[in-house]
């Protein structure tokens, strides 16, 4: 029988070379690369810290499952469910203050890494992102 303890580990975020543990104030999210240390393929994305929900009339800010994420990739996550999310190196790039700012330097480290035209060194793609800004996609 499983128990929650049976669950693999997961990485935590890194930033700046430490891991990375409480949201810091007046902090919208982040944006992050994570690499499969097995293929070295990598994926970019931008994750929130918190999200609102209405309870009651009421405003209410829940903490998001930042802590535990690896990506809306499908590609990305049917690795870390066949690998083990062991085999991922999470790291936080940029923290950003505002949801405007987490898409604008997301759609920024996407450009600026060529996503979907980097190779690995045997001519596979080199990172799980298809898309950039759900509008300008991979060509075959």
């Amino acid at each position: 029988m499983k128990h929650a303890t049976d669950t693999p580990p997961i990485q935590p975020w890194i930033y700046h070379g430490s891991p990375f543990e409480k949201a810091p104030a007046k902090t919208y999210g982040f944006v992050y690369q994570i690499t499969n240390a097995l293929t070295g393929v990598r994926y970019i994305g931008k994750k929130a810290f918190f999200y609102d929900v209405k309870r009651k009339r009421k405003r209410v800010q829940l903490e998001s499952n930042w802590r535990t994420y690896f990506g809306s990739c499908k590609e990305l996550t049917a690795d870390v469910a066949r690998f083990g999310p062991k085999a991922f190196a999470r790291e936080i790039l940029l923290l950003v203050p505002t949801k405007t700012a987490a898409t604008y330097e997301e759609t920024a480290a996407l450009f600026q890494a060529d996503v979907l035209r980097a190779k690995l060194p045997d001519g596979t793609p080199a990172y799980y992102n298809r898309c950039i800004g759900g509008r300008i996609f991979k060509t075959q």
